[in-house]
């Protein structure tokens, strides 16, 4: 989890998320995230495990209108209102008490709180 510490500091220019779809049905829809910081970042989150990796390919919007396919992977842009640096002030790993088990990530920002656990609350 020390790349999830490693961003700390900096600024987000975006956030995306892809979604999965059966033939037009929705199955999850923010699983994986992905952050444009200084690099693109992965966020994945599955079977109580955490995936946060930096990545070599810049992430572009995919409609789901344009996927031809009866399984669909559309990518979205996250709208937030952020504070005027979105920059990340913390990270913290979020544990449930009950069976110590990783269920979700927080990014603090400076006036908004994003949590991930397959699915995202302010």
């Amino acid at each position: 989890m020390s790349e999830l510490k490693n961003v700390i500091g900096k600024k987000v220019y975006k956030i995306f998320y892809q979604s999965f779809y059966i033939e037009n049905e929705l199955i999850s829809k923010y699983s994986p995230l992905y952050f444009q910081l200084d690099y693109f970042y992965k966020l994945v989150i599955s079977e109580g495990e955490i995936s946060f990796e930096r990545i070599n390919e810049e992430i572009k919007i995919i409609k789901l209108e344009e996927i031809k396919d009866e399984f669909k992977y559309p990518i979205s842009e996250l709208e937030l209102d952020l504070d005027s640096k979105n920059e990340i002030k913390d990270v913290k790993i979020i544990i449930d008490s009950d069976n110590m088990a990783e269920l979700g990530v927080a990014f603090e920002f400076g006036n908004k709180r994003l949590i991930f656990y397959n699915d995202i609350k302010e």
